[in-house]
């Protein structure tokens, strides 16, 4: 990953020295010259602020409707830190390729309910039965109520089920 790192700072230098060419080596108005160093600045920063995701951290996107569980990390709420907590999980969606495409990192809010199903799940994929989630909506999910909205907080709406995958029978000779 280091190397496709470099390959874009080197495009990031290289871009910046034909836009300093530019600017010092012809006679257009500074004008645009100023729009072209603005345009530029704008267009490292959105391509920095979209690399983001390629570079492996969670995303906070929503997880697939139904998806195989790869590995969690469970991050407590502490409220010593004033630390609210969070959920990874690493999850492939389980659509026509079953699951097997390279895992995606996903952030959840934490919740009690929901460290206590992945703990239970993953404690059977440590005995190496493959673990489906499949999302459900919480009861009581939808607008938020006024004390809610008051307190500018939404209490987290997302339940997760847990299953087994089921075992493939093979087909007979």
């Amino acid at each position: 990953m280091s190397a496709i790192i470099l390959i874009l700072v080197s495009c990031y230098v290289l871009i910046a020295l034909l836009l300093a060419i530019f600017c010092l080596q012809t006679r257009y108005h500074w004008g645009l010259k100023a729009v072209m160093i603005v345009v530029v600045s704008l267009f490292y920063s959105l391509n920095y602020f979209s690399t983001l995701d390629m570079l492996g951290w969670p995303t906070e996107q929503k997880l697939p409707d139904n998806f195989r569980l790869v590995a969690t990390q469970i991050i407590e709420a502490n409220k010593i830190t004033d630390s609210e907590g969070a959920i990874y999980i690493w999850a492939t969606p389980f659509d026509k390729t079953l699951g097997l495409t390279t895992p995606r990192a996903y952030q959840i809010p934490y919740s009690e309910k929901l460290h206590q199903q992945l703990s239970g799940a993953m404690e059977k994929q440590k005995q190496g039965i493959t673990q489906i989630g499949r999302k459900k909506k919480a009861e009581g999910a939808g607008l938020p109520s006024a004390s809610t909205q008051k307190a500018k907080s939404v209490p987290n709406t997302l339940e997760i089920e847990f299953y087994n995958l089921p075992e493939t029978s093979l087909p007979e000779k």
